[in-house]
């Protein structure tokens, strides 16, 4: 099942994307993305264009407003 964002580009974000809203390293993101925490993991991809992953932009956002040391969240 897709989901709306997947078919709208306007809503990808990459990681350099998403990393700069969250105003972390793309490393950091990265990590969120590839050693999630079991209470609180990072969204995931919604697709790959060629090898490289892309986010919905309102999951991340969404995800931020609760995430530990998130300023949002503070």
């Amino acid at each position: 099942m897709t989901t709306p964002a997947a078919d709208d580009p306007s809503r990808w974000w990459t990681s350099q994307q998403c990393a700069d809203y969250l105003k972390v390293k793309v490393t950091t993101w990265n990590s969120y993305v590839n050693r999630p925490t079991k209470s609180h993991p990072a969204p995931k991809p919604i697709r790959y264009i060629g090898n490289k992953p892309v986010w919905d932009s309102l999951e991340v956002i969404e995800w931020d407003k609760t995430r530990p040391g998130s300023p949002i969240s503070a």
